[in-house]
């Protein structure tokens, strides 16, 4: 039978009743003007049933035990909508969540969190599919970032961790960008692989999306730089070998050749030597393919400050040098013992000197 009841705390119940107890149809007026209409079974909501709330949101579907169980649509007061499944009140299964500024949710759910597989659509075009974890990117997944004009701009499939790339994954960049290798944070970090858009490709070591460790980037043009980095550059030990067959063997600092390193030329000339800001300078040995030799100072690769040079004939300069040039005081000696010191001014003999000959010198020849 049916009958109006004022409840306790003020609900009012109207509807079918049995053994004193709201069984059947009916409708139940919460103190907070809320409301529920649909089935029941002895005093508890059970079957299929709408639930209003104060707010404007609304709730229809099934109830077991007083609690929303089973398949459901939810309206909330703030726009969203979900539909599917619900356990014990919360939303648990499979189902799809419209939000109210155009994303949208659709996969497994627990405990109303995102969880589990899932599809995640952004109103502007972004979209999330893979495994989720308390509504967090957490497993396998792949993300998609949607081109303004269409189409998809930027992709990582791998590994996440609390929303975050972390593991192992392949981003493709806008740019035209890979790179495959592990993650920490959403950064790239550990060993990866990185072909650049120019084509360049980079294998070796990552921190925080920056080159450092131990790697090797292989240049398109042919050059390979092999060694350590730190900051995106070149640091520390590493070597380079150029297009022409060049190759520098040293330290390195932020990205240029600096302190000691060796300098194999293809012709067969090789320095060996301190370096700074990629150039010659300081001290340094310059041994050439035909036997001459320098030894001294550098600036700017040219040979600057006081050095000596050795041909392969046995006869050298021992002196001042200015931009590459004999510049100032120095001595020349021959191999027979013969030497002229003097003063040399852009790499020739300037002003008086002293020419010292020797017992056997062919200058020193009798009277006749």
């Amino acid at each position: 039978r049916e009958r109006e009841r004022e409840e306790a705390m003020g609900m009012l119940y109207t509807g079918a009743m049995e053994k004193g107890q709201m069984h059947g149809k009916g409708s139940l007026v919460y103190a907070n003007n809320e409301k529920y209409e649909g089935d029941f079974e002895y005093g508890k909501r059970h079957g299929y049933g709408v639930y209003s709330y104060a707010d404007g949101g609304r709730f229809e579907g099934e109830w077991i035990d007083d609690k929303v169980h089973g398949r459901g649509v939810s309206i909330y007061a703030s726009g969203n909508r979900y539909e599917g499944e619900w356990v014990d009140g919360k939303i648990n299964g499979q189902g799809t969540l419209w939000y109210a500024d155009g994303d949208r949710y659709q996969g497994e759910w627990r405990d109303g969190k995102m969880h589990g597989r899932g599809t995640y659509t952004y109103a502007d075009g972004d979209r999330y599919e893979g495994d989720w974890k308390d509504d967090r990117r957490h497993g396998k997944g792949t993300v998609t970032y949607a081109a303004p004009e269409g189409g998809v701009a930027e992709k990582y499939e791998g590994d996440w961790l609390d929303g975050k790339m972390h593991g192992f994954g392949k981003y493709f960049y806008s740019d035209g960008g890979i790179y495959e290798g592990e993650w920490v944070d959403g950064k790239m970090h550990g060993r990866g692989f990185y072909t650049f858009p120019n084509g360049n490709k980079y294998d070796g070591e990552w921190k925080d999306d920056y080159k450092e460790g131990y790697g090797t980037l292989q240049y398109i043009n042919g050059e390979r730089y092999e060694g350590y980095w730190s900051d995106d550059k070149a640091h520390g030990k590493g070597t380079l070998t150029y297009l022409h067959g060049d190759k520098y063997v040293g330290e390195w600092v932020a990205g240029k050749k600096q302190g000691q390193g060796e300098l194999y030329y293809a012709n067969g000339d090789m320095f060996r030597g301190e370096w700074n800001a990629d150039r010659a300078t300081g001290y340094g040995v310059l041994i050439y393919a035909n036997n001459n030799r320098y030894e001294g100072n550098w600036l700017d690769d040219k040979r600057h400050g006081h050095g000596v040079f050795h041909h392969a004939d046995g006869s050298k300069y021992d002196g001042e040098w200015a931009a590459g040039r004999k510049e100032g005081k120095g001595t020349l000696s021959f191999a027979n013992g013969d030497s002229f010191a003097g003063f040399w001014s852009a790499g020739v003999i300037s002003g008086p000197g002293q020419l010292t000959l020797h017992a056997a010198s062919p200058w020193n020849v009798p009277d006749l």
